[in-house]
């Protein structure tokens, strides 16, 4: 490819005939058509204010407004949402998600039908914000203190609503696996969950 042989700015309006904008906090392109070949200076003076409003006028999109963005395992197609609290891992530990998954088969639902969100990866959230982003109408925390949901007074392996969510709370896998009581404790609870 050969290089550019103008590199003064001014003389780019002489050999382009459209102009492409990409405003910032928007996922659009402005195209431009310019009417004359060749803007003589005072349409250049327009064209370089009309940048400046476009840049000015944009109202800026506060951050509690951004849309909030989480990296989660499964598709939700059910509306289910499972918390975990694994610092050392991206979703679940997979012996952990195996177990987890053999639950959820034995209640006719599958990956897909799941959301499973670790609280480790997104710290600071709100049932609010869960419930705004997932829709869920079934909430599990597994090993994770409802407190840091915001949700306070929230017995172990007790089923509640909560804003039309029906919330349970119970242990973590490495409890569950270390003691069979707490195991068909959770089980019992689940199954009708």
């Amino acid at each position: 490819m050969s290089e550019l042989l103008v590199t003064d700015a001014a003389a780019f309006p002489y050999l382009f005939s459209e102009e492409l904008y990409l405003i910032k906090g928007e996922e659009r392109v402005v195209e431009r058509t310019l009417i004359a070949a060749a803007p003589q200076t005072e349409d250049m003076q327009q064209v370089k204010a009309e940048e400046q409003s476009l840049s000015t006028d944009a109202p800026a999109i506060p951050a509690a407004a951004e849309e909030l963005i989480f990296d989660y395992l499964g598709e939700n197609n059910r509306y289910f949402l499972i918390l975990v609290d694994e610092k050392q891992q991206q979703y679940m530990n997979a012996q952990d998600l195996e177990s987890l998954l053999k639950i959820m088969q034995a209640k006719n639902l599958e990956l897909r039908d799941l959301a499973i969100l670790n609280l480790a990866k997104h710290p600071g959230l709100d049932l609010p914000a869960l419930k705004k982003f997932f829709s869920c109408t079934r909430l599990t925390l597994f090993g994770v203190a409802p407190s840091s949901i915001g949700i306070t007074e929230l017995s172990s392996n007790t089923p509640t609503s909560i804003d039309g969510i029906k919330v349970l709370a119970t242990y973590s896998f490495a409890e569950m696996n270390a003691d069979m009581n707490k195991k068909k404790e959770f089980w019992s609870v689940m199954k009708p969950f």
